[in-house]
This record gives structure tokens, sequence and C-alpha cells, in this order.
């Protein structure tokens, strides 16, 4: 037996898993599951390997053996775009239950299950963060300093306010006050702004047309992300991870694509797929690749490209009817399960595999192999936070916020 949610006219439908327990659209997962991976692989290349210009010399099989790992690398560079695919999926999955006035909105449970989702296994891996940074500086010594933070940068990534104010830090200090042990945890501010713009995206959209309201919210993110270009980098010079300024009102438009999609499969209007969509897909997609290696375009602005391939990808597999043409895959399913998790977890696990490679050598992996196996050991690392942390927290949050609803089953997707 299986659930569906929102059928469009064009026979659309959204395999939802009938568990009594839970009820989640299994290939979101697989497409959280991608995403999950593909930021764990970048940030992998950036604590445990070399690189494409550090390969050493020499003309043996293993110095080949790694050459050709490292050219094969190339496509992994782009995994930090799985952020985009994030915060497209986000907006997609929290504004599907109510999507089309299916069913009420109410702010008070709405907040503590996202509260719930969110902050709790958040303020584990931060917990895991400051303690990695503070007992491994000894013995990692090869590309990041792990730099001591004082009780003001913990307080700041406490209350989720490292992201200000504006001050780009060195290294892999993002937004200046983020733990250097977890380059990861910027997001996380950023997506709790997200849920609390949310109803005022929702009261948006029931009052004025959806044309408008997109225009209005691309508006403000394109006008926030040049601000943002200007004060990171007034000289005009491309605006870079260590001066970047992750807001909300930057990803707005992106979070509220998400949005919009699953209004259009509520309201079963989801636009045909036509031949000019392939060739924006196509155009969006090599802009994106070449944005900074060719044009040196801006981060902020490189990021629009991403989620706009993202955005038309996800409307293909909506047109294609996944449910009939695309078998779940349960592997890829389960880590998108976990994915929250494993981006939470994966930095501070890399770091400490770092450290124990550390102990027998001199310096990093020259083989890019050895960043697929610690991308393959954090999985089962984030397994075990899932199932002790997140999953419970999740549960007491569904608790807490539980509402009667004449019997009505909604969905769960997020």
């Amino acid at each position: 037996m299986s659930a569906t949610v929102a059928a469009q006219p064009t026979g659309i439908e959204l395999p939802v898993a009938s568990t009594a327990a839970q009820h989640r659209v299994e290939w979101i997962d697989e497409l959280r599951g991608i995403a999950a991976l593909a930021v764990a692989l970048v940030h992998s290349m950036t604590v445990l390997w070399l690189g494409l210009r550090g390969q050493p010399r020499g003309h043996g099989l293993p110095q080949l053996f790694d050459r050709v790992m490292a050219v094969l690398s190339i496509p992994a560079h782009y995994g930090y775009a799985g952020v985009m695919l994030f915060f497209l999926l986000s907006g997609f999955v929290i504004h599907l239950p109510f999507a089309g006035g299916r069913r009420p909105f109410e702010f008070v449970p709405y907040l503590t299950r996202r509260f719930f989702r969110i902050y709790p296994p958040y303020l584990v891996a931060l917990l895991i963060s400051l303690a990695i940074g503070a007992f491994l500086p000894s013995a990692y010594v090869f590309q990041l300093h792990l730099t001591s933070m004082d009780m003001g940068h913990v307080l700041r990534s406490f209350f989720l306010l490292q992201n200000y104010p504006h001050g780009g830090g060195p290294g892999m200090e993002l937004a200046a006050y983020q733990p250097a042990s977890n380059m990861a945890l910027w997001s996380l501010p950023v997506e709790m702004e997200l849920y609390l713009a949310y109803p005022l995206l929702l009261l948006g959209l029931r009052a004025i047309p959806m044309a408008r309201l997109a225009l209005g919210v691309a508006a403000v993110s394109i006008v926030a992300t040049i601000v943002d270009v200007w004060i990171a980098a007034p000289d005009g010079s491309a605006s870079n991870v260590a001066n970047f300024q992750p807001t909300f009102l930057h990803y707005w438009v992106i979070w509220a694509a998400g949005a919009w999609l699953a209004e259009r499969v509520a309201t079963r209007t989801v636009p045909a797929w036509r031949t000019p969509y392939w060739i924006a897909l196509g155009i969006l997609t090599v802009a994106a690749l070449l944005a900074r290696p060719k044009f040196h375009l801006a981060y902020d602005f490189e990021e629009f490209l991403w989620a706009g391939v993202f955005f038309l990808a996800f409307l293909r597999l909506l047109q294609a009817n996944v449910s009939k043409k695309f078998a779940v895959f349960r592997p890829l399913a389960g880590i998108g399960l976990v994915s929250y998790s494993l981006y939470l977890i994966h930095v501070p696990t890399f770091l400490v595999i770092a450290a124990l490679w550390g102990l027998g050598h001199t310096q990093l992996s020259a083989n890019f192999g050895f960043c697929l196996v610690a991308v393959a050991l954090v999985v089962p690392v984030a397994a075990v936070m899932y199932v002790l942390v997140e999953r419970p927290s999740i549960a007491l949050g569904r608790r807490l916020s539980e509402r009667k609803t004449n019997g009505a089953v909604t969905p769960h997707v997020g």
C-alpha cells in the first residue's frame, strides 16, 4: 500500500512511504542524500586531501594512480552547491502540508516542530565541534588552524548568531564567529531564519497573486546579494568563502522557489515541461560550472545559478512522474533520512580522521580515494547521531506540537 499527495492533470504522483509511524516522500530523501554526500565530499577534499595542485612529482605507478584519481575528482569540487539543493528542498517540504490551503497554519506548533527538528542536533554538533577544536590542534598539523574560541564566539554559536556581524575571518572561519572545527554550521542560522520568514511568505501567498509574490521575493534576494557583494568586496573583486556574509535574505528566493513548486503540486498546476526548459537547464548548468573558474563571478551569484539548475531539474522530476519511472534506491534514501545528522557531523569526523592520519604521516593523503573512504565512514557516524539525537528530538517536537485534525493524516516529508 502507498499513499500519494497532490496529483497533477499530467498524472504526477509523489510516492510516500505508508508506514504507520511516518509518511515520507522517499525520492525527496534520495535527493537529500545526494546533496549531503556532495557537501561532505567537497569538505573531505579540503580537510583530508593534498588536492589537484598538491600531487607529488614522480612517474611510478602509485603517482600515476594518484593523478588519475585527481582528475576524476574534478566534478566533486562542485559539491558545495548541494547546500542550494538543501534550501530548495526545504522550502518544498515545509510548504507542502500547507500548500493550497489544505491544512491550517498554526505558528506555535509549527515553530515547535521546526525548533526541535533543527536546534538540539545542532547543539550536540556544536559541542562536539568545540571539543574537537580544543583537543585536536596539536595533532592536526596540515592545512587548517583550529583556532580556540572565546566565550563570545561560543555564545554567538549557541544562539545561532555566528553569522553576525559581518567580518570575514581567516581560513575556515566562514563568518568570523563560527567554530573553525565545523565549517558547515553557518547554514543552520540561515535555515532557522527562513523558517521564521515562512509565515510572512505564506501570508503573502494568500493575499497577493503568486507571480507578484515571486517577483517581490526575488527582488529582495537580489538587492540583499548586491549589498553583500559591495560590502564583502567593495573594490569589485569576487567575494569568497572567507568574507561571504550568509543571511536568509540572500537565500530567500531559493527557499521560496521550493515553496512555489509545492504550491503548484498541491493545486495541480505544475507547468508542463517544454523544450525551452531544456535549453535553460543547459545554459544554467554551463554557466554554473564556469562561473568562478572562467568568469570569476562572485560566490553569491554563482549560488543563484546552481539554484536555477536544481529548480529546473526538480521541476523535470515532477513532470517525469518519478514514482513510476524511477525505482526508489533504498541505500540513498537511507542516507537522505540521516542527511541532517550527516551534514552536522561530517566535518568533525573528518578532523578526527585527519588527526589519526597525522599520527603516522607528515602530509595529507595524495589520493582522492581517501576522501571517498572518509565519506563512507561518516555515514554510520551520522546514523548513530540520527538514532541517538535527531530522531528523539523530532519525536519530542512532534508530541509537543501535536494537534487533533479530525483523524486526518498529513504526509510527512521533512
